[in-house]
């Protein structure tokens, strides 16, 4: 690779939007990153980060690391807000992060033209950003990561330099303590300098070993030790509808027929970048496409392939889109306006479902809410679904049985001292059904059903 400066680099042609656009772009963006941050009720998984992010902040890193696969950057971060107890305040460093991602976004965009701006636009409003944006978990981070590993690529393909290197270094670490998916990061950036012998292509290669030795000590232990826990085990494993729904995800969260369409526009995207500017598509090749590839493969035997588990290999996939209409422009404005429409067709209408996104056990678990009083026992089915309670009910961390109910099935949790003939709530996901024994159900108490949970009330027999 020959050492080019960005100003003598195959840019695209000097052609460029109004200024005001790339602001518009901007705004949008970040109004969609906070706007009613707080108004949907927290998903599972989000409630679990509420759980361990509230602990005492010198127990955080060790619980993260006997009970999650997950590496424990994102919880840390989240310490200072966890103790409010609100959806608002715990999304919120979630959506900084984003924020901060997007202007780092128009910055490099502001100088790239037509291409430029069609990468803020469609970075801006991708429902998949939008939504991981919003969310109270590592994806957010991971996002970010992966865009600043992506333009910092681009900026060394066409430059080496010895500080962008040990910069990618740096990042790629950050990934890593986030979520074992920052290997997808590592392995794409090893593929980045290609063949090149050159010096800083070294230090490049230098700088990603060492983020993995720094990470294979602080962590590797305790994710060996976690690996057979089975924490990953619903994942389906690949499947044709697995790749069209999660593969394709990242441009549409409706699917499965829009996530088959999806995929072939992102692999023309890629073709459309190899077209516009080959430094560029190496680096979505190495950062996009072969880590998506190698995980749709491993999915095969792992149950590995989930659309969040390539946060941090997206961003590539929205380059490729703006390079489509990037093509389309320079063809004629009907093809310009053509892509446009497609990718106005594929991006606007899961928007909503982005802002509004809640899971079904937000009406399971406010539905034990409005029913359980104090003296009531609560239990929930599978006991790994127990932050629930921790996280709604101020539940201690383990699971405490109460006057013989409750098993190893379960997560067991008495709202103050259980009074004579306490009722028992058993809240069950429907793949996990459980009665106590010896109870009857409660007279004139009807069984609550929401999607994918059940929730029934049970008394001790007369």
């Amino acid at each position: 690779m020959d050492a080019r400066t960005e100003a003598t680099a195959p840019e695209l042609d000097a052609s460029e939007p109004p200024r005001w656009a790339g602001t518009v772009a901007l705004v949008t963006g970040l109004f969609l990153r906070w706007w009613a941050l707080g108004a949907s009720a927290l998903t599972a998984d989000e409630q679990y980060t509420g759980v361990y992010a509230s602990l005492p902040a010198p127990d955080v890193w060790g619980a993260v690391a006997r009970d999650d696969i997950h590496a424990p950057l994102d919880y840390v971060m989240r310490i200072p807000v966890a103790g409010a107890h609100d959806a608002w305040w715990l999304r919120a460093p979630s959506a900084l992060v984003a924020s901060i991602t997007l202007v780092a976004v128009w910055r490099w965009a502001a100088r790239r033209g037509w291409f430029g701006f069609a990468v803020l636009a469609v970075f801006a409003v991708a429902p998949y950003v939008v939504l991981y944006s919003r969310t109270a978990r590592m994806y957010s981070l991971l996002m970010a990561a992966g865009t600043a590993a992506f333009l910092l690529a681009d900026r060394w393909r066409r430059a080496p330099s010895d500080g962008v290197a040990v910069a990618v270094g740096a990042v790629v670490l950050g990934a890593l303590l986030v979520d074992t998916s920052g290997l997808l990061l590592l392995g794409g950036a090893m593929l980045v300098p290609a063949w090149s012998g050159s010096r800083s292509s070294w230090v490049w290669r230098g700088a990603l070993a060492a983020a993995a030795l720094v990470w294979a000590a602080v962590w590797l232990p305790s994710l060996l030790s976690q690996y057979d826990s089975g924490q990953q085990s619903w994942i389906p494993l690949t499947s044709p509808d697995r790749i069209a729904s999660q593969v394709g995800g990242i441009l549409t969260l409706v699917y499965p027929v829009s996530g088959a369409v999806a995929l072939v526009v992102m692999a023309v995207g890629g073709w459309a970048l190899h077209v516009l500017d080959r430094e560029r598509f190496v680096v979505w090749v190495s950062l996009t496409a072969i880590p998506i590839v190698v995980t749709v493969i491993a999915g095969l035997w792992v149950p590995l392939l989930l659309s969040r588990t390539l946060a941090v290999s997206s961003f590539g996939v929205f380059v490729g889109l703006a390079a489509l209409t990037e093509v389309g422009r320079r063809r004629s404005p009907a093809t310009w306006a053509a892509s446009v429409l497609l990718l106005v067709v594929l991006l606007l209408p899961p928007l909503r479902v982005a802002l509004t996104y809640e899971e079904e056990s937000a009406a399971a678990v406010e539905s034990l809410r409005q029913a359980a009083a104090p003296g009531d026992v609560l239990v929930m089915s599978p006991g790994s679904l127990g932050h629930l309670l921790m996280w709604g009910f101020d539940a201690p961390m383990e699971s405490r049985p109460v006057a013989g109910v409750g098993d190893e099935r379960v997560f067991v949790h008495a709202l103050g001292p259980p009074a004579p003939g306490a009722r028992v709530w058993v809240l069950a996901n429907v793949n996990t059904p459980w009665e106590p024994e010896g109870l009857e159900p409660c007279d004139g108490v009807d069984v609550v059903e929401v999607p994918d949970y059940r929730l029934a009330c049970f008394v001790a027999s007369e």
